[in-house]
């Protein structure tokens, strides 16, 4: 998922200190390009029958003309993704799109580089292939041993210059300065790191999810000043894959449920009713929550939706396979949802999909369907379709500059990234 950067009211909660400037990075070496991929779009993929859970669309929808002619593809780029120092013993290799050692991939905001999970926890690549860098974690609870294949979740700082990284059991998560590749801050709560982890929109803390408990902010220096987001209608800290929306107003995550929840909820920090609550490890030990006010709870969503750039739209999936388990990542494939953030409705729309992502002029939404590769939805149609983008690829991400979609190729292990024209 991208963010867009902007500010947010975090700074009464995490006092941000002048940025050092970090020294110049090495002219990276481009690396040869493949042969142009087809630009051919095949026929769109029959519309499955309707979700029975799911929300009905409007009863006679219109058809309305594409939002753009959609792009093609004008040229790709291959790298590979597994780290040298990859251990196979260890890692079993890159689990594609489940779990942990899923690639995860996330574009800085410059759309300059790129990080995923390489394996062995980060590597750090630009859009050409060449790598800038590698992130590893120190040791951890399991073993004693390295823990860098048990990280996960890359996401970028606004300005580019530091990456969070979480930690998929117990172990602490990191902040990472790119430039140095050094770690500069440990990203703990109570006894457990955090996982699922993204910059809050101004840079002042990172959010995550702490292992089988809640959702906590860490500011970005330390594990020391810490709070937990919680909601006024669930006063309590559980739930997965917390985000909060590039205009910094809302909050969001998945509720532990059978069928699924996404929880939306407006967040103002300074004004925000504080409250004290329990650390999950540490009974007697209580920290500042902010609670923020529900304002939607999508039921049968999976972890897998993408605010749109403007914060006003949230595309998720709606699947029967969610099992309300954390450690539960074999989700499938589902119907497409678009979720107004203003009035909490929510739409389906019938096309087998699964892990969206927004364009950043808000016109199309990439996505993996049931047929391979990576498709295109018009955002903004009626009665959108799957429009064949290419032909291989999971994980898709555009890149924040809208020149660039990444996706990876699980068959050869690589990275793709499609340099796109209209």
């Amino acid at each position: 998922m991208s963010l867009t950067a902007t500010t947010m009211a975090c700074d009464s909660l995490f006092p941000r200190e002048p940025d050092k400037k970090p020294p110049a990075l090495p002219e990276a070496k481009r690396a040869e390009p493949v042969k142009q991929a087809p630009t051919t779009t095949p026929p769109t993929q029959p519309t499955p029958p309707a979700d029975p859970g799911a929300t009905a669309a409007n009863p006679d929808p219109q058809p309305t003309a594409s939002a753009a002619n959609p792009p093609k593809v004008a040229q790709e780029t291959r790298f590979k993704l597994i780290a040298d120092d990859a251990s196979p013993a260890n890692t079993g290799g890159l689990q594609w799109a489940f779990g942990a050692s899923s690639p995860n991939p996330s574009w800085s905001l410059d759309s300059a580089k790129i990080a995923y999970h390489d394996g062995n926890c980060v590597s750090v690549r630009g859009p050409d292939g060449a790598l800038v860098t590698s992130l590893r974690l120190p040791g951890g609870k399991r073993g004693g041993g390295d823990s860098s294949g048990e990280c996960s979740s890359p996401s970028w700082s606004g300005d580019g210059k530091k990456i969070a990284v979480g930690h998929s059991f117990h172990g602490p998560g990191a902040v990472f300065d790119v430039a140095s590749g050094k770690r500069e801050a440990e990203l703990k709560f109570g006894d457990s790191g955090l996982w699922s982890v993204q910059f809050t929109p101004d840079d002042g803390g990172v959010l995550g999810r702490v292992h089988q408990s809640g959702v906590a902010m860490i500011r970005a220096k330390g594990s020391r000043e810490r709070v937990v987001l919680v909601t006024d209608k669930l006063r309590e800290m559980k739930g997965y894959f917390p985000t909060i929306s590039p205009d910094g107003n809302h909050f969001a995550r998945v509720v532990d449920s059978e069928s699924g929840m996404l929880e939306l909820a407006t967040l103002d920090p300074a004004n925000a009713e504080k409250v004290k609550v329990a650390d999950p490890w540490e009974d007697a030990v209580k920290h500042d929550a902010l609670v923020a006010t529900r304002t939607a709870l999508i039921v049968g969503v999976i972890p897998e939706y993408a605010w749109s750039p403007d914060s006003a739209r949230v595309a998720a999936i709606r699947t029967e396979k969610w099992y309300g388990g954390y450690d539960d990542y074999d989700y499938g494939h589902g119907a497409l949802v678009i979720i107004d953030v203003a009035t909490g409705k929510d739409t389906s729309y019938p096309l087998s999909v699964r892990n969206p992502s927004w364009s950043p002029d808000g016109k199309w939404i990439a996505v993996e369907a049931e047929q391979p590769g990576i498709w295109l939805v018009d955002a903004s149609a009626a009665q959108p379709t799957l429009i064949k983008l290419h032909d291989k690829g999971v994980e898709p991400r555009w890149s924040p500059d809208g020149r660039k979609l990444l996706a990876i190729d699980p068959a050869t292990n690589e990275g793709v990234v499609l340099e796109l024209a209209t």
